[in-house]
């Protein structure tokens, strides 16, 4: 039987804790048991949950659960689901970061994960480093926005994740031959652009990491270097996504001093946009980098 009560380790003697409770989900009781294993190696706190019902319940009544590490796979309930479900019920009022993890390297969930701004995405089997790097990156994404006092990750992933659990079923019913691979091109590809998110990261607040966010900051830094503002309107057809979501991402990078914002002293009817002055920069960092022209 699992010991499903967190691990001490990463606590003081007053009981305080060091940073997120990690909570395991899964239904394989010898992964849970390596992964518990490894995580109490990391010195990092968690419990775990064998069914995603009971992910549910501890979620519910323990406020010190930061980081939630599921598997996909699971029956009744996907990985996916559970986090929609938590999402839904208590996601605007608590900061989760969710880690995912995989049997089997579905090529669309795992760039579309990542896009929607996933902190990792781990295919089995998980080694110790693959789990370290995985915790890094969460309980740094957990810690940033702690400090900028915006809980609302699961709530921002809630709105889109519909997409994947229908991508996820999908996948589900195409039956892999026994011993098949995906190609190394493909797997480099996947690699490549999780390396990408991950730079990207260094330079940009959570705010906008996610893909609507990316497409609008895109868009107006072409506009930037053509000298030219751009209309909300008009920010809001680059994003590709509806016009409340685009504008609910358009509000989250104002606020972040990623954007600026102000009436058309031609139009009173729209308001103009364009990157402030440290975006920029942060674009001209990211690309000159990251892109350099070969």
């Amino acid at each position: 039987m699992l010991n499903t009560e967190f691990a001490s380790a990463a606590y003081a003697q007053d009981g305080q804790s060091h940073g997120p409770l990690v909570l395991l989900v899964g239904d394989d009781a010898a992964c849970l048991g390596d992964y518990a294993a490894t995580l109490a190696a990391l010195g990092l706190a968690h419990r775990i949950a064998e069914t995603p019902d009971r992910a549910i319940d501890i979620l519910t009544e323990d406020e010190r659960i930061g980081i939630l590490l599921t598997d996909i796979d699971m029956p009744g309930m996907s990985g996916m689901q559970l986090v929609k479900t938590i999402a839904d019920r208590i996601g605007q009022h608590r900061l989760i970061i969710p880690v995912f993890i995989a049997g089997f390297a579905y090529v669309d969930l795992v760039v579309e994960a990542m896009r929607l701004g996933v902190a990792d995405f781990l295919r089995k089997p998980v080694t110790r480093a693959d789990l370290s790097s995985a915790m890094a990156r969460a309980r740094t994404i957990w810690s940033q926005r702690q400090q900028s006092g915006d809980p609302a990750t699961l709530t921002m992933l809630s709105e889109q994740i519909t997409g994947l659990v229908a991508a996820l079923e999908q996948a589900r019913s195409i039956t892999a031959p026994q011993g098949s691979q995906r190609p190394s091109s493909v797997q480099r590809q996947i690699e490549r652009y999780i390396a990408n998110q991950r730079k990207r990261a260094q330079h940009f607040p959570d705010q906008a990491l996610c893909e609507t966010s990316w497409k609008i900051l895109l868009d107006l830094a072409l506009a930037h270097l053509k000298g030219k503002p751009v209309a909300v309107s008009s920010a809001c057809i680059a994003s590709e996504a509806p016009v409340s979501t685009a504008l609910r991402r358009i509000r989250e990078l104002c606020d972040a001093g990623l954007l600026v914002r102000w009436p058309d002293p031609t139009d009173g009817r729209r308001d103009m946009l364009s990157l402030s002055d440290e975006c920029f920069r942060s674009m001209e960092a990211y690309f000159t980098q990251h892109y350099q022209e070969a």
